[in-house]
């Protein structure tokens, strides 16, 4: 067996799992953005959120009109399209809990807690796909998380704190893990832009009903306010998560959640940018030891077995 023979077969595999692992890192930078834009709305937490539902999924459905249809995928079950229908709704649940936190409990608080959701994924990935995390897994998801907790705890601005919104970011993080489960489960059966276009209508009608029962004022008043919902759906959701949801099909479920602990130091590093707001030491020390965390983890490809009889791929 020639050298040739053995990097042919190699090489593929290991730029498959990489540009997975870049595919979902960049996905996560971009929804680091979402607060930014966020903070830019004119609107209340819900019906931002609900913009940010209702622009992705137009830029979706388009997006999904344009694609050529989809081939050796089996025909969806109707328990597939109930966890779709459900996706949406794990996902307009996070917003909802999380902005609602926001309002109960420190930033520091909700941000730690909602940084929890991937020992969630990790132990749920573990029950329901038998990814069962390695010790090499396991160490550097202490470090990442403890990087991203160091992260949120050194951009405090607020020791006030209240046990309701505290309950409320974990239940944010379970939503949120629930979404990324579900999102894998049904990447077997559905196109990344399907499973983002669908998923995205059921979130955006779910917080439309709950903005209509608040009596929540919906509509931007200026140019301004409707550019940083567009980007918000846009940018931080339809090619954010969308990138996100695309890359889960390589990557295991466990480590594309640690990835998405970008999501934070991106958003410290656009405040800074945007707002002028300080990055602090403890802020890139805590950013720093979450990358460091995300190298520890990242998981090693077994050498696959290449038989002499089957030709060097050129």
């Amino acid at each position: 067996m020639s050298f040739r023979l053995i990097f042919s077969f190699d090489r593929p595999q290991v730029s498959a799992g990489t540009a997975a692992l870049a595919i979902v890192a960049f996905g996560a930078a971009m929804t680091g953005f979402a607060p930014i834009f966020a903070r830019l709305s004119e609107l209340g937490a819900i019906p931002t959120a609900f913009h940010r539902m209702a622009f992705a999924s137009l830029a979706l459905g388009l997006l999904l009109a344009l694609l050529p249809a989809p081939v050796e995928r089996r025909p969806a079950k109707p328990l597939d399209l109930l966890l779709l229908v459900a996706a949406g709704l794990f996902f307009a649940g996070d917003l909802g809990f999380f902005h609602a936190a926001l309002a109960n409990t420190s930033v520091a608080n909700a941000t730690l807690l909602v940084n929890l959701a991937p020992i969630l994924v990790g132990l749920g990935a573990w029950v329901l796909f038998g990814e069962r995390p390695s010790l090499r897994y396991l160490g550097g998801l202490l470090l990442a998380v403890g990087g991203a907790l160091w992260l949120s705890l050194a951009a405090a601005r607020s020791a006030e704190t209240g046990m309701t919104g505290d309950l409320q970011a974990v239940a944010a993080a379970g939503f949120y893990a629930a979404y990324l489960l579900t999102l894998k489960r049904l990447r077997a059966v559905f196109t990344a832009a399907a499973l983002m276009f669908w998923s995205s209508a059921a979130a955006a009608v779910a917080l439309l009903a709950v903005a209509v029962v608040l009596k929540q004022p919906l509509l931007p008043g200026s140019l301004e306010g409707w550019a940083a919902v567009a980007a918000l759906g846009l940018i931080a959701h339809a090619l954010g998560q969308g990138l996100v949801a695309h890359g889960l099909k390589q990557l295991p479920v466990a480590y594309s959640a640690l990835v998405l602990l970008l999501q934070p130091l991106v958003a410290a590093a656009a405040a800074w940018a945007v707002f002028g707001e300080a990055l602090l030491l403890g802020q890139l020390a805590g950013g720093l030891l979450l990358l460091v965390g995300l190298v520890v983890a990242r998981p090693r490809r077994r050498p696959a077995a290449v038989s002499a009889s089957v030709p060097p791929v050129p």
